[in-house]
């Protein structure tokens, strides 16, 4: 969780590593807590990564997406959820089938109205 803070990772590496720690952050009594600042967290990197989009796999059709995925959505899980489901789609696919089942049990545990937006 902390490789993206200590350096600069690759869009993959960033991916993998937000969506393992927002598998295990979002726990009961704990998801609360983190909701907000692990939003942020995520929003912040993603949006930072559209800057550059030439890193992306297909920037023409993600970066669009992850920005309004970060913009467009109130902070906190769904956010993170529908952000990097965004980001998948900025990887390369086999980052995208690592992450695939984390995204499905955190879109599973946050809710109905991530339910509406996930993609696979």
């Amino acid at each position: 969780m902390v490789a993206p803070v200590q350096k600069r990772v690759s869009p993959d590496e960033l991916l993998i590593c937000h969506v393992v720690a927002g598998r295990y952050l979002h726990q009961a009594k704990l998801a609360e807590f983190v909701a907000l600042p692990f939003s942020d967290i995520v929003t912040t990197a993603w949006l930072d990564r559209c800057e550059l989009p030439a890193q992306l796999v297909t920037p023409r059709l993600t970066v669009g997406e992850i920005r309004k995925a970060a913009t467009t959505t109130a902070a906190g899980w769904t956010r993170v959820l529908r952000v990097l489901e965004a980001a998948r789609s900025a990887v390369s696919s086999a980052a995208s089938a690592t992450v695939r089942d984390f995204l499905q049990v955190l879109r599973s545990q946050i809710g109905p109205e991530a339910l509406q937006t996930g993609r696979d």
